[in-house]
């Protein structure tokens, strides 16, 4: 019976190992890519006086070593430790983006805003 058995299923253990095979050898635990749709989040700091909510949109401009959030003309918010790269990213992109607050905190005047 067992070696009857063994003959009868060798076919189907090799289809499944086969299959198990070419699933291990995608990439997919540490790919150099991620699979995310975000884009990058950084902090900024309100201005005095501006009011910011979820899901209003700015214009990001570079500014020296800062990034500044702006509606229309006026500054909205600034962040002044913004990463290297992505200032120079964005004074390569005619220094302009488009930045949309993800989460407001009205105890530090602080707002998330992500890069798109």
């Amino acid at each position: 019976m067992g070696l009857d058995f063994i003959r009868k299923a060798k076919p189907e253990i090799r289809k499944g190992w086969s299959m198990g095979r070419e699933e291990l050898s995608c990439p997919g635990l540490f790919t150099k890519e991620p699979d995310s749709d975000r884009g990058r989040t950084v902090l900024f700091v309100q201005e005095p006086g501006q009011v910011v909510a979820v899901g209003h949109t700015f214009v990001l401009s570079v500014d020296g070593d800062k990034l500044l959030a702006r509606d229309g003309i006026p500054v909205v918010a600034s962040a002044l430790r913004a990463p290297a790269d992505l200032l120079g990213a964005i004074r390569a992109a005619s220094n302009s983006a488009v930045g949309r607050v993800t989460a407001v905190h009205p105890e530090s005047r602080v707002v998330d805003v992500e890069i798109e």
